[in-house]
């Protein structure tokens, strides 16, 4: 009888349960895609890394004689990134190179038409402040909070020739720089160029303020006014070249 009972429920359940909605008129059903994305490794092309993802010879050749609108072919470089899209079938789809994060060659293809286009995306420009104490060296006291190499060098470049950071950087002494920075997508690209830089020690408070001239010739001046370029260097040796081959706990022959 529980059986009977459970039987006749189900049957009246199939019979009276809600057929399942059918889709919104109007709306198009969106076709799935898979994506490959490929670093270029050295002695790669783009030809070689398509017949790799199973694109044939004539494909092949469509796609590469796009891209080379906009992409020249021989400023491809290992570390490059290639982004090939196909359908659930495995037909190509779409093919986009990236030379850099702001920068995009893409080819599409809808049917038998392969189209390219040069997409190139505007960064939003943020000013950011970096200040700290010097506690080993001018390099290690920026880099240990995640800035770049390159951040060191410019900052010590601008005060080239009124701070010699090899001989007179002190533990306590304070630096501080405004930078302008690139993002895409609140991702960091790149430092453009320091607006403006202290450096404050026993030596002395040193400004440096980034100006444009109407004849768009760049420079920095301190305080007053007064171009931080003088005839000679602070130090004969360049401070990037030597941070930029040699740690502080590795320590330059001449610092020894």
């Amino acid at each position: 009888m529980r059986f009977l009972f459970v039987s006749i429920t189900l049957f009246l359940y199939s019979c009276t349960r809600a057929p399942d909605p059918e889709p919104e008129k109007g709306m198009e059903e969106v076709p799935y895609e898979l994506s490959c994305y490929c670093l270029l490794q050295d002695g790669e092309n783009i030809d070689f890394l398509l017949q790799k993802n199973d694109i044939d010879a004539n494909e092949r050749f469509e796609i590469t004689a796009s891209a080379q609108e906009y992409l020249d072919v021989k400023s491809c470089m290992p570390g490059d990134t290639m982004i090939i899209t196909k359908d659930l079938q495995g037909t190509f789809k779409r093919f986009e190179y990236r030379k850099e994060p702001l920068l995009r060659y893409i080819v599409t293809r809808d049917d038998t038409t392969y189209r390219a286009e040069k997409v190139e995306h505007e960064p939003a420009i943020a000013f950011e402040t970096i200040k700290g104490t010097i506690s080993s060296s001018l390099y290690e006291s920026i880099t240990k909070g995640g800035e770049s190499p390159e951040l060191v060098f410019d900052y010590a470049d601008i005060f080239a020739w009124v701070i010699d950071f090899l001989t007179e950087c002190q533990n306590g002494d304070t630096f501080e720089i405004i930078v302008e920075r690139e993002y895409f997508r609140n991702r960091h690209i790149r430092d453009k160029k320091v607006i403006a830089a202290v450096y404050r020690g026993d030596i002395g408070t040193y400004y440096a303020f980034y100006y444009m001239d109407p004849e768009e010739r760049e420079d920095y001046y301190d305080e007053e006014g007064n171009s931080l370029r003088k005839q000679l260097l602070k130090s004969p040796l360049q401070y990037r070249r030597i941070s930029s081959h040699f740690s502080f706990a590795r320590l330059h022959p001449i610092l020894k």
